[in-house]
């Protein structure tokens, strides 16, 4: 949890990483000096660090790695996750309630 806005953007920001200029172009350009102000250069951290997951292996923590992208029109889409082979065996061909997820339309 974070105490307001910037603080919650800071430890973000702290675990995936300071984005690159390219990845700030979704952000309102009156609204990009709060991102700047708040971004204290990082690398990152590496997930498994961050959790209880010691036989998580590279390809999950790349999986979720891909779904924190601080762009989220560089993040993959529901489909595109679903059919990693991490998640294989929740796709909808094999889990009905991922196919009755699928067939709904977004609602925002």
């Amino acid at each position: 949890q974070g105490g307001d806005s910037v603080d919650h953007i800071r430890k973000i920001i702290a675990i995936v990483g300071t984005p690159h200029s390219s990845d700030m172009d979704w952000i309102p350009r009156s609204s990009r000096g709060l991102v700047n102000s708040c971004a204290r250069a990082s690398n990152g951290r590496d997930f498994k660090s961050l959790f209880s997951l010691p036989l998580a292996s590279r390809e999950v923590m790349g999986l979720l790695a891909s779904m924190l992208h601080f762009n989220p029109s560089k993040r993959p889409h529901v489909q595109e996750a679903l059919w990693h082979p991490c998640l294989a065996s929740f796709g909808p061909d094999t889990d009905p309630a991922v196919a009755m997820a699928s067939d709904m339309y977004p609602v925002d």
